[in-house]
């Protein structure tokens, strides 16, 4: 699916929704004043938008923010496209994700829409659903940092019982090592 969709605008949405686990309402809302690319870059998602009513900031890594950069160009060249439209749009108006056609914003329904579509050219399971890059996010990340804080943190979940519960998938036998330290 990532080759499939690589430099198209649902391939921006996939990857950087994979690269972030970020809920679809999330990332279809997200706009330019909630990113921040000094020092150690990061989203600042504020309470209007996410599912628990909280503001969470998610850190940026080097693949994310690549495509952070492709998003950027492709404002700058909407905003050549319609300089009438976003000379007067303030940051907080401008979303990250634009129409390739026109310059609004892409809503939930487009997004899911264009996800399903990509899934059926590439004959993938019906029942996966564009929440499964979140999914997917937590389940290869939390193996490889170990970190069930951070993950939870990231997810914006209430406890880490909730990421535990969902996307830890690790069995007794994961945790051989820590048998062969006695």
């Amino acid at each position: 699916m990532l080759e499939a969709t690589e430099d198209q605008p649902i391939g921006w949405v996939i990857r950087l929704t994979y690269f972030t686990g970020m809920r679809l309402g999330e990332i279809s809302n997200l706009t330019w004043d909630m990113i921040r690319l000094e020092d150690e870059p990061f989203i600042n998602l504020p309470k209007e938008i996410t599912k628990s009513s909280t503001s969470r900031d998610i850190p940026l890594g080097k693949k994310a923010m690549l495509i952070i950069r492709q998003l950027e160009q492709c404002l700058e060249q909407k905003k050549k496209q319609f300089p009438a439209i976003f000379n007067d749009l303030p940051e907080y108006k401008t979303h990250v994700l634009i129409k390739k056609r026109g310059w609004g914003q892409y809503k939930k329904r487009s997004i899911q829409d264009m996800f399903r579509k990509v899934m059926r050219q590439e004959g993938l399971p019906e029942e996966l659903t564009f929440h499964c890059l979140r999914h997917s996010f937590a389940t290869h990340v939390l193996p490889k940092s170990g970190n069930l804080i951070g993950v939870s943190k990231i997810l914006g979940h209430s406890t880490t019982q909730v990421t535990q519960q969902f996307y830890d998938h690790t069995t007794a036998l994961n945790y051989r090592d820590v048998a062969d330290l006695i």
